[in-house]
């Protein structure tokens, strides 16, 4: 009878139009100890869903299965996963403590040094690759930092700007004691206006150009909040007051004459002043600051409610 109920449940985790079945059937297996989880385990990770897929990722641990067997699991998803199952599968890989797991690392952090990491996953590796600490990952993160230049905050911290946790994002933009941003911030209903508001902050600047306002406030002030120095690709300077911005232009007053100039046409702003705002990098790890930026993305509509 068991034998009868193990091929029904197979043949549910292969064909079953249900995700949530395809999960249920996986987990019953695990449960009976099927002969062949590792086998079923690797459908799931090959399935067409997300959620299907993280189940299997998350049963893998609890294999007593070959680590070559348990590498090439995690490698699947590290190679053709979504954003989110890459960063799940590199920080479960770190703790896969054999040669072939840290040969997984060594080829990806050579693949950052390269330039050909995803954006999102960037930050999972390099925490992978510290976690493991290994000497020749060390070597390798150390030849990645030295790449950097440390007087732009933007490469410093470069890992931070995509792949972030929306929810966890509001969560730290609202109630955290390092953060505190809805002292001094409006979003919807929701705050205080001694600093810029916020609603539609994601319709006016990147989440690169918000990286850089958390982490060196001083070296971007928002519109309303200062002066700015415009300098265009012909050499011309222009300074005035900051008045609005959108991704494509910026409008400020200079001579008591206000005018529109578009981004195309600009080499860099450079701001005057200090800004109240404190570093945000000096409170917050990288992962957090990139959860907020998440959040700060989707602030793109008017709303009455707080977000």
């Amino acid at each position: 009878k068991l034998q009868d109920a193990n091929s029904q449940l197979i043949a549910m985790l292969s064909t079953d139009k249900d995700e949530n079945v395809r999960i249920a059937a996986l987990h019953t297996l695990k449960k009976f100890n099927h002969e062949k989880i590792g086998d079923l385990v690797f459908t799931a990770l090959k399935d067409k869903e997300q959620s299907v897929r993280m189940a299997g990722l998350a049963l893998v641990p609890e294999l007593n299965m070959p680590v070559a067997q348990v590498v090439e699991m995690h490698s699947l998803l590290i190679e053709n996963g979504t954003a989110f199952e890459q960063q799940a599968a590199l920080l479960s890989l770190a703790n896969v403590k054999a040669p072939e797991a840290e040969a997984v690392f060594r080829e990806q952090m050579t693949k950052l040094i390269e330039g050909k990491i995803a954006p999102q996953v960037q930050l999972e590796l390099v925490t992978a690759a510290e976690q493991i600490g290994s000497p020749e990952l060390k070597q390798l993160l150390a030849d990645y930092d030295s790449k950097k230049d440390k007087n732009n905050p933007l490469d410093t911290y470069r890992e931070a700007i995509y792949g972030g946790d929306a929810e966890k994002g509001v969560a730290l933009f609202r109630y955290s004691n390092s953060t505190q941003c809805v002292r001094c911030h409006m979003v919807g209903s929701r705050g205080n206006k001694v600093g810029p508001d916020l609603t539609t902050i994601a319709t006016r600047i990147t989440p690169e150009q918000m990286v850089e306002a958390l982490v060196a406030p001083a070296a971007r002030i928002a519109p309303g909040f200062g002066r700015v120095t415009v300098v265009l690709k012909n050499g011309e300077r222009i300074e005035g007051s900051f008045d609005a911005e959108t991704r494509n232009d910026v409008s400020i007053t200079a001579n008591n004459k206000a005018q529109t100039i578009q981004r195309s046409n600009i080499e860099k702003l450079e701001f005057g002043g200090i800004s109240p705002m404190p570093p945000m990098g000096l409170g917050l790890t990288k992962a957090e600051l990139r959860d907020v930026v998440a959040y700060l993305s989707t602030l793109k509509e008017e709303v009455n409610e707080g977000h």
